[in-house]
């Protein structure tokens, strides 16, 4: 049976390359040459196979150029550094692309993999994201230090543009501020994200961004400003006693939720966030009015000529803990996805459910591989084990990254790499 499996992947493909791809758990084939030494699906293999580079505007394929179907209905911001979107600090000019709709982003992992960033919508209620001399933004100050003084397209932004303002801002004592704020954006009573890039003008010096109320639910974040590099700051406020809204600037008593005294500070803004949710997400520009990126949709048409066995597994650099997936999504109309599940949901082949219910899975790295063989189900899930009822899955017909719900919108936020799909169950593990 594997014998014939593998003469009629040779069949189907003409790619003559000398590969040993690394499989999900680190050890590596060997003596199979060409699209012949993949499973019958692989995407984002760690030796880069049909991947293109980081924010490229070319489509990633399949390692045996197996084509993306991939939509995203807005503009989407892609960030090139070792960490991708992942990245808080050491962001250099250049760093950030905004790529059309429709354009994959592919970015690093923590493990400086190359994957598929996939997230759900979301809107930026910021105005003037880049303008911080407009007038949708007020200085403020509490205590009289003296309010913060801006220069409008001061210095180079990491996205390569001359839109970054300088943003001079007195030393406070605990008893003051001095910030420059917008108030109401966030859904009142419930979480609210904020973020800012900054980065230290002439000497290294600290920050503080809140996102707050007015009221003791404010959260509150300070973080150190370098010259050599632009660094994410970032707030997220899990809960609000009113509309969200957001500060920058020396906070030292803003809303009761202040960070004490803080030193004068020359530093340089670039592009703010406002976003309802208890994490950000991948900055979203704006002008007048608040603008939505859209949900990302992907998948690769792959059609096995069986399903009664098979193997299946991905990794992803999760950015918030997953409630509802990994690679993941239930089958709908005739498209028929297979799946793997994660956060209280299951594994689906074609449908069916195989291994499951699960725990939600915390932000960071995670590894899963989901194998049956007809008469059992595992779930290997970052080295640990789980066995389920015997599944009967129906045909796919193709493999869909991220866990997109297009009625509940609640996709996981990941970077996903190293898909594997195999009739074989242990091709994939």
């Amino acid at each position: 049976m594997i014998s014939l499996l593998l003469l009629s992947l040779l069949a189907q493909t003409s790619d003559t390359r000398i590969v040993r791809p690394e499989r999900l758990n680190g050890s590596r084939e060997s003596g199979r040459t060409g699209g012949a030494a993949y499973a019958f699906f692989e995407a984002f293999p760690v030796n880069g196979a049909g991947t293109s580079g980081a924010c490229s505007t070319t489509a990633p394929t399949g390692a045996k150029g197996e084509a993306l179907t991939f939509t995203r209905g807005s503009t989407a911001t892609c960030t090139k550094t070792a960490t991708g979107g992942l990245a808080t600090t050491g962001i250099a000019n250049g760093d950030l692309v905004v790529l059309s709709s429709n354009v994959a982003r592919v970015e690093y992992d923590s493990a400086g993999t190359l994957g598929l960033l996939v997230e759900a919508s979301r809107t930026n209620k910021c105005l003037r994201s880049q303008e911080f001399d407009n007038a949708a933004w007020t200085l403020g100050q509490t205590g009289a230090p003296g309010l913060p003084t801006v220069t409008a397209n001061f210095a180079t932004a990491p996205d390569g543009t001359l839109t970054a303002d300088r943003f001079q801002v007195p030393a406070v004592s605990a008893a003051q501020d001095s910030y420059t704020s917008q108030v109401n954006l966030c859904t009142a009573a419930g979480p609210c994200s904020v973020a800012v890039y900054g980065r230290a003008n002439s000497s290294n010096c600290s920050l503080d961004i809140c996102s707050y109320t007015g009221g003791a639910t404010s959260q509150c974040v300070r973080t150190g400003l370098v010259t050599t590099g632009w660094v994410r700051l970032n707030s997220n406020a899990t809960a609000q006693g009113g509309s969200g809204s957001i500060a920058i600037g020396s906070l030292g008593v803003v809303a009761t939720g202040g960070l004490g005294a803080n030193g004068a500070c020359d530093a340089l803004l670039w592009q703010a966030d406002a976003q309802d949710g208890s994490y950000m997400t991948s900055p979203i520009p704006t002008t007048s009015a608040a603008v939505t990126r859209s949900a990302e949709l992907a998948s690769f048409p792959v059609t096995p000529a069986s399903v009664a066995t098979g193997s299946i597994s991905t990794r992803v650099q999760l950015l918030a803990t997953a409630t509802n997936g990994l690679v993941s999504a239930t089958a709908s109309g005739t498209f028929k996805q297979a799946v793997i599940t994660f956060g209280g949901e299951r594994a689906y082949v074609g449908g069916v459910s195989l291994v499951g219910p699960l725990s939600a899975l915390t932000a960071g790295q995670h590894s899963a591989v989901v194998w049956w063989d007809g008469t059992s189900t595992n779930l290997v899930l970052d080295g640990a084990t789980t066995s389920g009822a015997a599944g009967t899955p129906s045909a796919t017909n193709a493999l869909q990254v991220g866990n997109y719900d297009a009625t509940t919108n609640t996709d996981e936020p990941g970077i996903y790499s190293r898909l594997c799909l195999d009739p074989s169950p242990t091709r994939c593990r």
